[in-house]
């Protein structure tokens, strides 16, 4: 066979496929480098912070911004044994978000209640118009 010019097109060869169940295992998968823990904290925050808009949110809230703020710290103080960071700050923003609705839910409670205890107050006196007298205290 002669040897082609630098200019001749040569297709590629096709990988051969070898018949399946006659192929031999390869090696098993083996981490490289250090394995990162998952942040027990940062679990701990996204849980209750979820919990914390769902079922009870001022309760639960609080904690979840606590646990979210001390993940966070810990996760960058040992980036490289600790991992969870996006579950971290979804517990601190979700803990934010129940504690922020939860607040102004109970702004509106109480001024709704004073606003129904000022009504309740108020001396409603009926004026019958001119020329009629009605007593009605």
């Amino acid at each position: 066979m002669t040897e082609p010019s630098p200019t001749q097109y040569i297709p590629p060869e096709e990988p051969k496929r070898p018949v399946r169940g006659t192929e031999e295992p390869g090696p098993a998968a083996v981490p490289t480098g250090p394995v990162k823990q998952t942040s027990g904290m940062a679990i701990t925050a996204m849980v209750l912070g979820i919990c914390g808009l769902v079922i009870c949110p001022l309760i639960l809230s609080i904690p979840a911004i606590v646990f979210g703020a001390i993940a966070m710290k810990d996760i960058n103080r040992k980036p490289d044994e600790l991992d969870g960071k996006g579950m971290a700050i979804a517990g601190f923003v979700t803990g934010i978000v129940g504690t922020s609705l939860s607040l102004i839910f109970i702004i509106i409670a109480i001024a709704l209640g004073i606003a129904e205890e000022n009504d309740n107050d108020r001396n409603y006196h009926y004026n019958p118009g001119p020329g009629r007298d009605y007593n009605l205290d």
